[in-house]
């Protein structure tokens, strides 16, 4: 009961505090964005780059396509989007298929768009692996069934 009223509490003061300063993060990430060269907006500035240039504190911007394009680019934006057209395409395909792990599937990809908005499930690799092993498993049901 402590949990959940702590957590009302911080959607109650998203307005004054940005959620907890994500805001703030996300508004100095994409205006760094808008300062790159064309190289740096090209190829990002590499790997977990936001939280380690300029001396920040923040360990990441707390949005993964923020933080993709800040690290890997514009190049690295696209093969992100494209993954995720591609599990999304992967879902529809489990749909027809009336596959009964459907619905599971769908929520996995609920929870890594809202996770990626707002909080960091690439950068944070303990994130993702649930979600790539869950895939992967899908991935073996239906290579099972053709056989």
């Amino acid at each position: 009961n402590n949990e959940y009223n702590k957590t009302l509490r911080r959607i109650d003061n998203i307005e004054e505090d940005g959620g907890s300063g994500r805001t703030t993060i996300l508004n100095r990430a994409i205006k760094e964005i808008s300062e790159f060269n064309v190289f740096e907006l090209s190829f990002g500035k590499g790997f977990a780059s936001y939280g380690f240039t300029n001396n920040k504190n923040e360990s990441s911007s707390h949005n993964d396509f923020i933080e993709v394009l800040y690290s890997y680019g514009l190049i690295g934006l696209f093969c992100f989007l494209f993954f995720l057209i591609l599990i999304i395409k992967r879902f529809f395909f489990f749909f027809k298929l009336k596959s009964v792990y459907v619905s599971a599937y769908g929520l996995s990809i609920i929870f890594l768009l809202i996770y990626s908005l707002v909080g960091s499930l690439f950068y944070y690799q303990f994130f993702s692996i649930p979600l790539f092993l869950f895939w992967g498993y899908m991935e073996s049901k239906h290579y099972l069934l053709l056989k």
